[in-house]
């Protein structure tokens, strides 16, 4: 596949930037080239780190598209971190325009000497930081201060999630645009881990009035459900998830929620029988229930090893919900890419899609509007406890999240099969996928669609299956190079097989421990007791401090 070329000069400042622009290539499939190959190579963009403007619009005349960083046309930066004002420009996402965010950075982010004809992009308090102008056909994009360091052993991910992720935006932008892709639409689910359907509530979570409020604050709220709790089932509740499945769904929470159980060092066939154990507990609830779980697996304690996401994938789950540092955490070994944590999924074991979450105390607006830049589902997560205080926390979450536009609320299957870059050439559409199975609608004007799989190295061979609304399934070779023919309009199923796929039917049986059926009782216990502890210690420091101070006077 042709990845399109971004020339940097000088030549010398490419080198410096490496981690950083290396990582920004892989992520967006774009080539990285010296100044003194960019004619001979074709390239029609550019990046100028430290130059003048003069340069600048030197290059941008000479037919490229242009990203300059001008220290030497920047102004002092405050001594107090001024606001980023974003204005109402179309080379901005629609969820960051007409935006007041504070940024902590005051070394790289500088004001710039704008010009009459700058139109600007992003304002520094009262200056102007990014500006945008035409120089004949070609875009010139001009930043104030310089282009930042990705130090060594750091991931992208941590610097765009601290007080300086403002700095890389330009940057993130300019090759989103060289690289064509377009994300999915904003979608997001708020998670919940452990709760089982046994009883109309579950610790702090009252099912009835969570989708109450649910549907009067706009959210879909998913709970990861434990396999082995599958053993009983409260009909009414069921009954309540089947009303309200626009409001709530479930997806699995390991097998037997022991400590860590998804990164432990089985063998393989140890790790088989666990996952069909858990497969098989999670059919038998669906029959006896009426209802779909999502075959996504929130791993327990955020603990899941390369070796175990194989088998997951293998026996069919679609994909792991984990943060991306946990993800790394647990799998050290392993050598990450600088951008790991920033696509719409990560692969563990070359195979099986990772969609990142955050806990409910991390997620801000700077966090929401970047993931929507890359297409990332908004997953936050969070336990029954979390609700202590009632349901304000959701609403706040909930509010943060519709703010930044037309949010998709939606269960994890659908995010699973929505997580995909794409990008129009003509009449063809190129769908990067990041998830081994995807639905879509195929845009008007579209009659062919071509498939890239980022997990797939050259000799891994992986068939395709596609169908259009409800005709039969077609197969394509183990590395499908054509396009794939399609009809504008219809509803397309796009599958990645993996030949060793395996039937959890057939996987060795597996013996629940005794301990494992007495643990998990004594965490449910714990969880369902929580809420009267709480309010027989509230009632008992009510009563203490009437004792000591008297009643309030009237």
């Amino acid at each position: 596949m042709h990845r399109p070329r971004i020339a940097v000069f000088p030549a010398d400042r490419l080198p410096a930037s490496r981690r950083l622009l290396g990582a920004l290539g892989e992520l967006f499939s774009v080539e990285l080239v010296n100044d003194q190959g960019a004619a001979a190579d074709a390239c029609r963009a550019a990046l100028l780190l430290g130059g003048s403007r003069a340069e600048a619009v030197r290059l941008t005349r000479a037919g490229f598209n242009c990203l300059a960083y001008l220290e030497s046309q920047s102004m002092p930066s405050p001594a107090v971190p001024p606001n980023l004002k974003f204005g109402s420009s179309p080379l901005l996402l629609h969820s960051f325009r007409n935006r007041t965010l504070s940024e902590g950075s005051t070394g790289r982010v500088r004001p710039l000497k704008a010009e009459a004809r700058d139109e600007p992009v992003v304002g520094l308090g009262d200056g102007v930081w990014w500006a945008h102008r035409k120089e004949g056909a070609a875009d010139l994009h001009l930043v104030g201060g310089t282009l930042p360091d990705l130090p060594e052993g750091a991931f992208l991910f941590q610097y765009l999630q601290s007080d300086c992720w403002a700095e890389l935006l330009p940057l993130l932008t300019f090759f989103r645009g060289v690289a064509g892709w377009e994300p999915p639409p904003p979608r997001a689910c708020l998670m919940f881990d452990d709760p089982n359907l046994h009883w109309r509530s579950y610790g702090y979570i009252n099912f009835a009035s969570l989708a109450r409020h649910a549907r009067e604050h706009r959210y879909h709220a998913s709970f990861a459900m434990v396999p082995l709790d599958a053993w009983h089932l409260h009909r009414s509740t069921a009954r309540l998830f089947q009303e309200n499945g626009d409001l709530l769904s479930l997806l699995v929470h390991g097998n037997n929620h022991a400590r860590n159980e998804l990164a432990l060092p089985y063998s393989e066939q140890r790790r088989s029988a666990l996952v069909a154990q858990a497969l098989t507990r999670v059919e038998r609830f669906e029959q006896q229930s009426g209802l779909e779980v999502s075959r996504v697996m929130a791993a327990p304690h955020h603990a899941c090893s390369d070796e175990m996401a194989g088998t997951l994938a293998r026996m069919g789950f679609e994909a792991a919900c984990v943060s991306p540092a946990f993800i790394m955490e647990h799998n050290r070994a392993r050598a990450w890419p600088e951008a790991a944590g920033l696509a719409p999924a990560d692969f563990l074991a070359g195979s099986l899609p990772v969609i990142p979450r955050f806990t409910f105390g991390l997620i801000n607006l700077p966090r929401i509007l970047l993931a929507g830049f890359f297409g990332q589902a908004i997953v936050p997560v969070g336990h029954h406890d979390d609700l202590a205080d009632g349901l304000g926390v959701l609403r706040k979450l909930a509010d943060s999240i519709n703010q930044t536009g037309e949010v998709g609320w939606t269960d994890m299957t659908s995010i699973a099969r929505s997580n995909f870059w794409s990008r129009r050439d003509g009449s063809t559409m190129h769908l990067r996928l990041y998830s081994r199975q995807v639905r879509f609608t195929v845009p008007e004007g579209v009659t062919a669609i071509h498939i890239e799989r980022p997990w797939l190295k050259a000799d891994q061979p992986e068939p395709l299956t596609w169908r259009e609304d409800l005709s039969p399934v077609q197969l394509t070779p183990a590395c499908p190079s054509e396009p794939i023919p399609t009809t504008p309009g219809v509803v397309m199923d796009i599958r990645s097989v993996l030949p060793n796929a395996l039937d959890h039917h057939k996987a060795p049986f597996t013996r629940t421990p005794v301990w494992a059926i007495m643990r998990r009782q004594l965490c449910e216990g714990r969880d369902r007791l929580k809420p009267a502890v709480h309010r027989i210690r509230r009632f008992a420091n009510l009563k203490s401090n009437l004792a000591a101070h008297g009643p309030e006077p009237k």
